[in-house]
């Protein structure tokens, strides 16, 4: 392998503006925000001012407390701003006519990292602004990431095609050392071409290990039947030669050449229905485990997920699969499927499995209707009665607690009836899909006109009748403030929770409620979470770490105590949240 640095020339500054209008999944009306706010700040590189530096201004669209970027970016009263600029001769950029709101200031390029930040993040900054405010010095201090790039190849010398590259970010701690898999790689990236060469850039200095090989899920077949390979001619990744990338440099000729192809194994069964033996065609079965790795590569082990379509006798072939522990499940391509599985499991060793069979089974059938009690938003009336409006949540119990699963009810008229099947023996309740009706929420469920508070008991085969769901317009407000009495981490956000109390036992399960809300706290600490219904909650908030370029993990250590609210709709609750260190 050889060092290099890379040449990185700036060209003339420039300014440029411009306001892109988002597609999303209704037509939105025209947006009537007043755009008063502005953002300013300076980009520097090594210290010096960075000319002519691409960035882009994107606002945030939180649904259910995720923040989504090119998903769902319209709502039906607003279309959210996104705006591209560049830094002048002294590195400082400028972009007025902002709406009030929370937006993500992004260096575009992948060659530049955050300066001093020893982790995968993106160079970026969250700012939130409030109608006319002039925000100044949202600085980005950056430096030249480094690069690593090589050619993937079979024993022949021959290239390999789309061979998936992970690299390896390698860091000692509490005298261990850890390997976390670096995640901020464009698809471009993290495969190969067609000469099989790959060049990831935007490395943060550190020390690395690069491997090819193994992957089971978007590469093509050529490099998925050989075994994960490591840059040092080995399969162990404790064995690995590391790599260390330094500001701006880039490392060649990291080469890795996979050896013999791995052996894969099938599993062979047949779907069909359980009450009389039918074959089911035409039907996905598909299975999903995790193989046991290759040798001393069992720390990490290999996610697998392969999928096959039944023939006219329900017969199904699974390939490609290695060592391991998968489940199996099923689905059919139809509005109504009436049938459901309980997960198959089986283990491949050393041979394939033949004789497996799934069994169907005919499942619960659950009807009534929808309504919204109250006077109402008419818009709102239309999109309830639209596909996936609002969803099942199903309980399952088990013997280690339960086990749960949302899905959306497909099929609903202009009236509001609608119907749901294939439901295994459980307990149901019904939430709406936020994102689509942003407002309404559950206030009661009725069965043959008596209401249930603790769900509704469905049993295999059954077919229920007679429910109805009300809806309300839920505005009810919970407005607040989080406070820490330290410095948080560069990449540190703040989410806040909030889970309607449910007064009972609920060891049985019967307690369970599936209306969990969550907003991410501003920069300043500051939350809002609207379109609550009233009643009692409790609340905290917790401290997630930003990785990658749009991943985030739990930062675990800093949370605070939970909380106990009441809210009354159309009122504003005001809250305020301290975190602490856990211990």
């Amino acid at each position: 392998m050889k060092p290099k640095l890379l040449n990185l020339i700036s060209a003339t500054s420039i300014l440029l503006l411009v306001t892109v209008s988002q597609p999303g999944a209704q037509t939105p009306q025209r947006d009537n925000r007043p755009r008063t706010a502005s953002v300013s700040g300076r980009v520097t590189i090594g210290g010096a001012p960075a000319a002519n530096v691409s960035l882009m201004i994107v606002e945030i669209n939180q649904v259910m407390g995720v923040e989504r970027l090119g998903m769902v970016q319209s709502t039906p009263t607003k279309d959210l701003i996104e705006i591209g600029a560049r830094t002048d001769a002294a590195g400082r950029y400028r972009v007025a006519g902002l709406a009030a709101g929370t937006y993500w200031i992004r260096v575009t390029s992948k060659d530049y990292v955050l300066a001093n930040v020893a982790y995968d993040l993106e160079p970026a900054k969250r700012v939130t602004l409030d109608e006319g405010e002039a925000r100044e010095d949202v600085d980005l201090s950056l430096a030249r990431g480094g690069a690593i790039a090589g050619r993937v190849t079979n024993a022949e010398g021959n290239p390999l095609i789309g061979a998936s590259v992970k690299l390896f970010l390698v860091t000692r701690r509490d005298g261990r050392t850890d390997y976390s898999e670096f995640g901020n790689q464009s698809p471009q990236m993290s495969h190969t071409d067609e000469r099989g060469v790959y060049r990831t850039h935007g490395l943060p200095a550190g020390r690395y290990i690069v491997s090819a090989g193994g992957e089971s899920d978007q590469a093509r077949r050529s490099a998925n039947d050989y075994k994960r390979t490591y840059f040092g001619d080995t399969t162990s990744l404790e064995k690995a030669t590391i790599i260390e990338v330094k500001e701006g440099s880039e490392t060649v000729d990291v080469d890795i050449k996979l050896g013999g192809v791995r052996k894969t194994y099938e599993a062979l069964g047949r779907l069909i229905e359980a009450d009389t033996g039918k074959p089911i065609p035409q039907a996905y079965v598909g299975c999903y485990g995790y193989g046991k790795g290759d040798g001393e590569q069992n720390r990490a082990r290999e996610a697998i997920r392969v999928n096959s379509i039944t023939d006219s006798q329900g017969n199904f072939r699974l390939a490609g699969l290695i060592p391991g522990k998968y489940r199996m499940s099923y689905s059919i391509p139809l509005e109504d499927n009436e049938y459901y599985n309980d997960q198959t499991e089986y283990e491949i060793v050393d041979d394939n499995i033949e004789g497996l069979e799934i069994k169907a089974k005919r499942g619960a059938i659950v009807s009534g209707v929808a309504e919204i009690e109250g006077a109402a938003d008419p818009k709102l009336q239309s999109l309830l009665f639209a596909r996936g409006s609002f969803r099942v949540e199903h309980i399952q119990m088990e013997e280690r607690g339960y086990f749960g699963q949302g899905l959306s009810i497909k099929k609903i008229e202009p009236n509001g009836q609608f119907g749901i099947s294939g439901l295994p023996s459980g307990r149901i309740w019904f939430r709406a899909n936020e994102w689509q009706v942003k407002g309404l929420q559950v206030s009661r469920v009725e069965h043959n006109g008596v209401e249930v508070k603790d769900g509704i008991e469905v049993s295999r085969g059954e077919q229920i009748t007679g429910v109805r769901v009300v809806f309300t317009q839920a505005r009810g407000v919970i407005r607040g403030q989080v406070k820490f009495a330290g410095v948080l981490p560069e990449n540190a956000e703040t989410r806040v929770v909030v889970t309607p109390v449910i007064e009972g036992d609920t060891s049985s399960g019967k307690g369970y409620s599936p209306g969990e809300t969550s907003t991410t706290a501003d920069d300043r600490g500051r939350f809002v979470i609207e379109g609550l219904l009233p009643g009692k909650y409790q609340m905290n908030a917790q401290v997630y770490l930003r990785v990658g370029r749009g991943g985030l993990k739990n930062g675990g250590e800093i949370g605070s105590p939970i909380q106990r609210v009441v809210v009354t709709n159309g009122a504003e609750t005001t809250v305020e949240l301290t975190l602490e260190k856990r211990k």
